[in-house]
């Protein structure tokens, strides 16, 4: 069945829900030729009537241009059913362009992804809700064809990409920075309004019972399924077909329980979540202090300060987890500290003992892990001999290296950073023949860029998320006493700041060493 057949099947009223019309979402890029060039198009079914009086609602103003003065457009307006199945087939049929209110709105080639079920957030965080609108109730069938980005890629620089979705979330709850791969997708999303979902219990049983939406005529065709899972195996299963007003009795096991719901006439699920029952609560309370609970504080300067201390107090109600389930999740937490070990995702150096030698070597297995990527090193006390230890034994011919360095041991050295820099510079003409070496190092200091303390490991790669590692303490330490290597969550930010610094380190004076120039100059 084609995608519009499909889709004019499931606005049918009472299938998936009780459709009247469809707002439409477009992000799009307006050129210089006032040509419209899709980022994002999402139909949403709603159960609302069309507008008597249509209009199209702008979020963006005049002036929000990113690249060469390519201006962001965000609308949305609404069309009616058959407009938007309209809309569908014009895109199955391979249409390069589709006309909207803004006029024809460029979509390039887009391959169909196949119809997807895409459950609310629960106990499970679902990435594609953050390009979905309000997918609250049971779930949204979604029908999607992806765009490549290679478009979008010539007209923006990935910064000026990830600027231009930040500025699309701040407008609308669509994240095209976190999920970058939608960039340039059509999405029809039709949200789950046909049932939902309720859970009792008592100390020693749970019960899931359905509730109709009463535009429902046929309550008997749908199929009850409801698992819950521990790890990696069934610990409950139950299924009930003519759901109706039935209640199923689940196995009491805490949970999370997987409940499912499936038209069995059309073989498509209706609601889909993932739950559980508060079984316990721990929280706490706080007493704010009055003038009889007061710390005082001398600061440096001799002035003080004075601290109310309020008191807190925490509190548990209901029954405990199981026994069984602490013990599994003790030994999960153990496994998974173990696999972040060996990924080199998570360790701890030098509790006790000097870690150098296997310190020194995980860095190198980390550098030397992509042949396709570029590696970058900031840390305000990176010199020379840090560099032979650790990049130097990179084993890829002309993998680039950029790193940043700052003047704080010519400072507390007392040595004039010009001598620090020559002797940086012979030391790693000495140190090394320099082959296959692809080394661009650069000092901030002065009014050049801004100082920094942190330490980092950056991998970027040309197509994928960059990963950054948080190094703990400075290479020349590395090793030696305590601290942890870890990857960081929240990479782009982290390499943004970094090619800022590292555009601002451009001039001469900032240069430690080229190694294009240096081949250059023999």
């Amino acid at each position: 069945m084609k995608c519009h057949e499909q889709l004019q099947t499931w606005v049918i009223p009472g299938i998936l829900g009780f459709y009247q019309s469809c707002e439409v979402t477009v992000c799009c890029l307006l050129d210089h030729d006032n040509m419209a060039h899709n980022l994002f198009t999402l139909l949403a079914f709603e159960s609302r009537e069309i507008p008597a009086v249509q209009s199209t609602s702008f979020l963006t103003s005049k002036n929000e241009c990113f690249g060469n003065r390519l201006r962001l457009i965000v609308t949305q307006y609404h069309i009616s059913i058959p407009e938007a199945i309209d809309f569908c087939r014009t895109v199955e049929d391979g249409a390069r362009q589709i006309d909207t209110p803004l006029g024809l709105l460029q979509i390039k080639t887009l391959t169909p992804i196949p119809p997807t079920f895409v459950p609310k957030d629960s106990t499970q965080i679902i990435s594609a809700n953050r390009v979905l609108k309000n997918n609250f109730c049971g779930g949204s069938m979604v029908i999607e064809w992806y765009g490549s980005k290679i478009e979008i890629n010539e007209m923006l620089t990935e910064k000026e990409s990830q600027h231009m979705a930040l500025r699309i979330r701040e407008l609308l709850p669509i994240d095209l920075f976190t999920i970058s791969d939608r960039i340039g997708n059509i999405l029809f999303q039709l949200q789950e309004q046909i049932a939902f979902s309720v859970l009792s219990g008592t100390k020693d049983s749970t019960t899931c019972s359905i509730i109709f939406d009463k535009r429902v005529t046929n309550p008997q065709k749908y199929y009850l399924n409801v698992m819950t899972d521990h790890d990696c195996t069934l610990t409950g299963f139950q299924a009930m077909g003519e759901v109706d007003k039935k209640e199923l009795l689940l196995a009491e096991t805490g949970g999370p329980y997987v409940i499912t719901l499936i038209d069995t006439e059309y073989n498509i699920p209706i609601f889909q979540q993932t739950t559980s029952i508060i079984r316990s609560i721990r929280t706490g309370f706080s007493i704010v202090g009055n003038l009889d609970s007061v710390r005082t504080i001398v600061l440096p300067d001799g002035s003080t300060e004075q601290i109310i201390i309020n008191s807190f107090e925490q509190i548990s109600v209901g029954n405990p987890e199981f026994l069984w389930k602490e013990a599994v999740q003790q030994r999960q937490y153990k496994k998974r500290m173990d696999e972040l070990i060996t990924s080199r995702e998570f360790i701890r150096y030098g509790k006790g003992r000097n870690d150098r030698i296997k310190a020194l070597c995980d860095l190198r297995t980390l550098m030397n892990s992509r042949p396709d990527a570029r590696i970058c090193i900031w840390d305000p006390y990176l010199s020379a001999g840090d560099l032979l230890e650790t990049w130097y034994f990179t084993e890829n011919y002309g993998l680039e290296l950029r790193a940043i360095t700052s003047n704080v041991i010519p400072q507390n050295t007392k040595v004039p950073l010009a001598n620090w820099i020559e002797k940086q510079r012979v030391l790693l003409k000495t140190g090394s023949n320099q082959y296959g070496v692809n080394l661009y190092w650069r000092v901030q200091h002065g009014m050049f860029g801004f100082s920094f303390h942190d330490r980092f490991l950056i991998l970027l790669f040309s197509d994928e998320t960059p990963r950054v590692w948080s190094l703990g303490t400075s290479i020349n330490s590395f090793g030696k006493v305590h601290h942890i290597l870890q990857l960081v969550s929240n990479p782009r930010y982290i390499v943004d700041d970094f090619e800022e610094l590292w555009e601002a380190l451009a001039d001469p004076l900032c240069l430690i060493w080229n190694s294009r120039e240096e081949r250059n100059n023999g």
